[in-house]
């Protein structure tokens, strides 16, 4: 998996890191990972936080949203 995400390319390249954790912490923590790691997020985006954090932390929810399915 570490290899297929260091051929990652455009804009899937820049956020590689977040890919990869999200699929550990979900091998590693199971199939509730994903779903309690969202709602975590979206808590953090209800309060007021800067734009870049809010992009950042919209991104890793939206990533994580695969494995919740």
């Amino acid at each position: 998996m570490e290899e297929e995400v260091e051929n990652l390319k455009g804009s899937a390249s820049r956020h590689e890191k977040i890919y990869l954790k999200a699929a550990k912490n979900y091998l590693e923590k199971g199939s509730d990972y994903a779903k309690n790691e969202i709602q975590c997020l979206q808590r953090i985006l209800d309060k007021p936080i800067s734009p870049a954090k809010a992009d950042e932390l919209t991104l890793k929810k939206n990533i994580l949203s695969t494995y919740a399915a």
